[in-house]
């Protein structure tokens, strides 16, 4: 008798599954994620620290730092100071918050950062500053894999340098 209770049962949660799954494919042009599926990709609640970058209409309108991007994003999205359709951020460690925000207020110039009495752009640390704190050891904070491809970088920015050069003076490819 229990045996025919569980198949009963069983075949009944198994309707009703093909049920959900098909208005679900209906409703999203997929199938109901599986209970186990969900705990396997489920990530734990942390905070993620780094650099956020608000955006409307395709461009970077504000970048802030925050150690718990997810709330402040939230905090802007409900304060309607900030008007945005999207975000995106960049993960760092919190040593780090300041200086590679300036350098994205300094690379981006976004329109809703505020601006200081010289009508520069308000940031943490000046260029200046930041230059001087790596200055000490330049590729002390470069992991020895990156290295490489640094200097491809670098030699890769010369050459495009060169070619504006020759560019400008119009004697490029002669």
């Amino acid at each position: 008798m229990k045996f025919e209770i569980d198949w009963v049962d069983r075949a009944d949660r198994r309707k009703h599954s093909l049920t959900l799954d098909y208005a679900s494919y209906r409703v999203s042009n997929r199938v109901l994620l599986k209970h186990e599926d969900i705990v396997k990709a489920a990530k734990t609640f942390d905070t993620t620290t780094g650099i956020y970058f608000l955006i409307r209409e395709d461009k970077v309108v504000y970048v802030g730092q925050s150690v718990n991007i997810f709330a402040r994003v939230q905090s802007h999205k409900t304060s309607d100071r900030k008007k945005f359709d999207r975000w995106a951020f960049v993960q760092c460690e919190s040593h780090q918050l300041d200086a590679l925000e300036s350098l994205y207020i300094m690379a981006l110039e976004p329109e809703d950062n505020g601006k200081n009495t010289n009508k520069k752009f308000a940031m943490p640390l000046t260029l200046d500053r930041i230059l001087l704190s790596i200055s000490k050891d330049p590729d002390a904070s470069i992991p020895e894999s990156q290295k490489q491809s640094w200097e491809r970088i670098k030699l890769r920015r010369e050459k495009q340098a060169q070619i504006d050069m020759e560019l400008r003076r119009g004697s490029y490819g002669t």
